[in-house]
């Protein structure tokens, strides 16, 4: 899936940060590319201040150092308003689409709940671990998904090789996930299949609990129901995860998504022994 130019996000409303800060951010690794967005852009207070930034130094680092600065603003801002007007709901963030920076991180200690999107055979322990690490919060997998080929349908961005497998990856993707101490909730995308003649960006993926005539796929809803049965227990340490893997569809052109689980991300988490921040001894979720 290509990520849009970071001059649409500017174009879609005002020129402010709410702009690229929505759903599933694009911009961590993209920073440079968002000020030259804004230099390019029509004259106005963000434009301002980052070339009054860049006259004492205009370099790719000084030029990522402002939009990094203006992010984090954003965010603080954003989570003092919710906290003033509605401090009786949680804040779930971003659902960052990519790994963010440091900076980002540190700026979301300001939420409740960390979320992202995590597409791949299983969850990136390592990652998960860095989050709580920086943060301190409490983790959501804001979207995950398995499909394949079929039915006039594309098999989506984690593709395996049938609809038994498809069941068969739900359940080792989400028992791993909620074996992580921080890990509270793992997010399917989506309900119902696409439709075939594809949504508004011509995305047509076969990846729902039901297909376009609310008619199950029996292999993924069995899956689900033995997984929900002892999610509890995998989570609290009772039990451990499932270790069968799914088959991985053999025509998938994008083997860095897909792939065996340890294939792509190797060994479950180990608990940290940082200065800064340590995994929780007990589970975050009862």
């Amino acid at each position: 899936m290509e990520l849009a130019p970071p001059r649409k996000f500017f174009a879609q409303r005002d020129r402010s940060f709410a702009t690229i800060v929505a759903n599933e951010p694009p911009w961590p690794g993209r920073e440079v590319e968002i000020a030259e967005a804004i230099l390019a852009g029509p004259a106005g207070a963000m434009q301002r201040e980052l070339t009054s930034f860049l006259a004492n130094g205009d370099t790719r680092d000084r030029r990522r150092e402002f939009v990094e600065k203006a992010i984090v603003k954003f965010i603080d801002t954003v989570n003092a308003a919710i906290r003033r007007q509605d401090p009786n709901h949680l804040n779930l963030g971003l659902r960052f689409g990519n790994t963010p920076s440091e900076a980002l991180l540190r700026a979301s200690r300001g939420f409740d709940v960390f979320s992202l999107n995590s597409y791949n055979f299983r969850v990136d322990n390592q990652k998960l671990d860095a989050v709580f690490r920086a943060t301190g919060k409490p983790i959501v997998i804001g979207e995950f998904h398995f499909g394949t080929p079929g039915r006039g349908l594309a098999p989506g961005l984690v593709q395996c090789a049938s609809q038994e497998e498809r069941g068969v990856a739900y359940r080792f993707y989400v028992e791993h996930a909620a074996a992580h101490p921080a890990v509270i909730g793992a997010h399917w995308f989506q309900w119902i299949d696409e439709p075939n003649t594809g949504r508004g960006d011509g995305e047509n993926y076969n990846i729902g609990f039901v297909d376009v005539t609310d008619r199950p796929y029996p292999e993924l809803v069995a899956a689900a129901q033995a997984t929900h049965a002892r999610l509890l227990d995998v989570h609290s340490g009772k039990t451990p995860p499932v270790t069968r893997q799914a088959k991985p569809n053999a025509k998938d052109n994008n083997p860095g998504q897909s792939g065996t689980a340890s294939d792509v991300l190797g060994q479950p988490s180990k608990r940290f022994s940082s200065p800064e921040r340590a995994l929780p001894e007990k589970r975050l979720c009862r």
